[in-house]
């Protein structure tokens, strides 16, 4: 069974950005590239399921 997606990215990107506890750079590789979180846009759809799943907020 195949699962709908969205349309495969035109480019990828690998970036990260390592700080230390005071803020500052450590190591980074396109660190300025501003990119969505996917774990927060999966974090948003798990709540909106709960929400339509009638489960109470904590």
């Amino acid at each position: 069974m195949r699962l709908p997606t969205a349309a495969r990215p035109a480019s990828e990107h690998v970036t990260h950005c390592l700080l230390d506890a005071q803020g500052a750079v450590l190591s980074a590789a396109e660190g300025t590239r501003r990119l969505y979180a996917a774990s927060t846009i999966k974090l948003h759809v798990l709540w909106a399921a709960l929400r339509a799943c009638g489960a109470p907020a904590r």
